[in-house]
């Protein structure tokens, strides 16, 4: 078996006791390929020369870092094979970020050793924009532990929806707390200053503070759908654990990463009607009433994400890779021209979708079940 080392940002504590979707990803990776039988070795530190010892002593087969803030260890890294995951937000357009361009972005681009692990299509195609062959991408999602949520067939909340996100100019949850949709808002908060600038309002009633991780697990199945208007993300983990506890989801464009929008339960709001807060209420009301009805479907429909499945493919993907078979199975097929804007919006949701993830006949039984209850409704 491999021997695969994890690097992580060395911010914060792994397992997190709170908020960490890196951590959080990486913790649960490693249990994952632990369970299959991986030899696996978390290196959670900040300090570049104690990341490249501890990885080097360890003689790892793959290197996977999984932290922006530790591109430049990776040439100092001795293994068969090295790869890197960019978490960041605004992936889908880093050049309008200078800093994480010459901090991250440029120091990858000039290591053509390094295997690039994008999070969705979209990523994967700027990077070919950026000159990276098709050959050194591949695209690998987010996973979720499914295990680990409870799930109520019949909440107790099923009148009301959560946002569950770091309180945050980026999660745009002012646009939200207008709307009055009846959604509760859990996370903690980045800035107050930054909130209220920007319309949050901490202090009513809808803001119920930072969840443990025990809380999310045990908790969120209370509410009938997950909520998230980002207006960045790379691969939400948040919108996965919401369907493992059963939720429905209404997200902004880019918050869709790898969802199938087929799915009567995802709901995507246009860009443009994100400050429109009717359309919003509606949106968000008609997603949850659906929803809560067919909670079992959103469970089932959550386990194509589970780690068990995505670290299936990733570990398929290393071994073809350290096997030096010259297989072309997962490498990256770029949908779009690489001229193509990011902001390509008339075929988001065929660029945006991971293909494979969800089998077209159930897209098809889905599409067929609710023309079938809209004409009863009659």
């Amino acid at each position: 078996m491999l021997k695969i080392a994890l690097i992580a940002p060395g911010l914060i504590s792994i397992p997190p006791k709170g908020w960490g979707a890196i951590e959080t990803l990486v913790y649960d990776y490693s249990l994952e390929l632990e369970r299959q039988g991986f030899d696996v070795l978390i290196v959670n530190d900040d300090l570049l020369p104690s990341v490249v010892e501890k990885v080097n002593t360890f003689q790892a087969d793959v290197v996977h870092c999984h932290a922006d803030n530790l591109i430049k260890c990776m040439p100092n890294i001795k293994c068969k094979i090295k790869a890197f995951t960019s978490h960041f937000g605004y992936l889908e357009t880093p050049h309008s970020f200078p800093r994480y361009v010459e901090e991250t972005h440029r120091e990858l681009l000039k290591q053509d050793d390094v295997y690039i692990f994008a999070l969705s299509p979209a990523i994967g195609a700027m990077y070919v924009r950026d000159g990276v062959p098709a050959s050194r991408i591949r695209i690998t999602p987010n996973g979720v532990n499914t295990s680990l949520f409870k799930f109520d067939a019949n909440p107790a909340f099923g009148d009301k929806g959560i946002c569950l996100a770091q309180i945050s100019p980026r999660k745009r949850q002012y646009l939200l707390q207008k709307s009055n949709a009846g959604v509760d808002f859990v996370g903690g908060i980045h800035s107050y200053y930054e909130s209220y600038r920007a319309g949050f309002n901490p202090t009513k009633a809808d803001y119920l503070g930072e969840w443990s991780r025990e809380q999310v697990y045990h908790k969120l199945t209370n509410y009938g759908n997950l909520v998230l208007l980002s207006d960045a993300e790379a691969h939400p983990l948040v919108c996965l654990e919401g369907l493992s506890a059963g939720l429905g989801l209404v997200v902004s464009e880019a918050s869709s990463a790898n969802l199938d929008m087929g799915m009567p339960f995802i709901t995507v709001i246009p860009e443009e009607k994100l400050r429109d807060q009717n359309y919003l209420r509606t949106e968000i009301i008609a997603n949850r009433t659906l929803s809560v009805n067919i909670r079992d479907s959103i469970h089932t429909y959550a386990k194509q994400f589970d780690y068990k499945n995505i670290v299936k493919r990733y570990t398929e993907i290393l071994s073809e890779l350290v096997s030096d078979t010259n297989s072309n199975r997962y490498i990256f097929q770029e949908c779009l021209s690489a001229k193509t804007s990011s902001k390509y919006k008339k075929d988001r949701k065929s660029r945006r979708f991971m293909p494979g993830l969800t089998s077209k006949v159930v897209v098809f039984f889905w599409k067929m079940k609710m023309k079938i209850r809209n004409l009863n409704s009659f």
